[in-house]
């Protein structure tokens, strides 16, 4: 009861703190420190997709080493890219209970044991459209499997680590709109009355259509004017 307890107000904090509009690596971090307060002996690592789908970027990892960390970013999705990169590329749960001897970690096995990591299992964490956006792995500092509690906690923090980097990524794209909306209200361009052709358009007209102020040389303003 006191874990169903704990699980439903660390998801109520973290909640209110995607309302807040807090940043995303806060959000995780909330995340990933509210697992291993249930699970003790957890290093939680949540890492993000990135933009190309073919890399994982860190995310959040808070009782992980700076150095590991580091050396984690950027690593490709794939078949044997660990833990995360192979959980990612086959779109399911990767259970490694020895790094030491597991092939999926070869690429990677010296930087894990010199951090004294000898388990990782991670999940990947699927967005509302299906489409994986991130992993969350737990690590261990002994060899071992997950017991069926261990996964029922990973699994109750997926839909609140898809909800903050939803969350995230929605807020980046008001934000990229907001930028162009700012931006457009600095376009002008000189152009002949009678027949619309652009003759001289601003640095700012050339940047938000993305011609070249040669291309956009007498073409028609109504063709980027929305009907």
């Amino acid at each position: 009861r006191r874990r169903i307890d704990r699980m439903s107000e660390g998801h109520r904090i973290v909640l209110t703190g995607i309302a807040a509009q807090h940043p995303l690596a806060e959000n995780l971090g909330l995340i990933a420190q509210l697992h291993e307060e249930l699970n003790p002996d957890a290093l939680c690592s949540i890492l993000l997709l990135d933009a190309d789908r073919s890399h994982v970027l860190h995310g959040a990892a808070p009782s992980l080493p700076d150095a590991y960390n580091a050396a984690i970013h950027g690593v490709a999705v794939g078949e044997g890219q660990g833990s995360c990169g192979t959980a990612l590329h086959r779109r399911e749960r990767v259970v490694v209970a020895d790094i030491a001897t597991d092939p999926l970690w070869t690429g990677y096995r010296d930087i894990a044991l010199e951090h004294g990591l000898l388990a990782c299992w991670s999940t990947p964490v699927f967005g509302s459209n299906g489409q994986p956006v991130g992993s969350f792995a737990v690590y261990y500092r002994e060899a071992r499997e997950p017991s069926s509690y261990e996964l029922d906690c990973i699994d109750q923090m997926l839909t609140i680590t898809t909800i903050a980097i939803e969350s995230a990524q929605l807020i980046d794209k008001v934000h990229e709109r907001d930028g162009f909306f700012a931006l457009s209200l600095e376009i002008y361009r000189v152009s002949d009355v009678r027949s619309q052709r652009i003759i001289h358009p601003n640095p700012a007209f050339t940047q938000v259509t993305g011609f070249s102020e040669a291309e956009l040389a007498s073409s028609s303003y109504d063709a980027f004017v929305h009907p």
